[in-house]
């Protein structure tokens, strides 16, 4: 699954850390956000046995590609 924006993007130097929990891009933002969404899906994406990968580019927008293992053995 792919989902994207055409937002304002992400610094490279911190989209490493954009799935930490309680992680904000912009602190001067007055965003009501928690920083939770991204750490809280990425952890059940790996829990399913998959794979979150990210790229932006600055005044470009951002990319999140999710890759779930299709036909998983594991009864959930």
């Amino acid at each position: 699954m792919t989902i994207q924006d055409q937002g304002q993007g992400i610094l490279a130097e911190e989209l490493p850390y954009i799935c930490h929990r309680f992680y904000k891009t912009d602190k001067s933002r007055k965003s009501s956000g928690t920083g939770l969404g991204l750490a809280i899906a990425k952890h059940l994406i790996q829990l399913l046995n998959g794979l979150v990968t990210l790229d932006s580019k600055i005044d470009q927008g951002t990319i999140v590609q999710i890759d779930l293992p299709f036909g998983s053995e594991q009864n959930l």
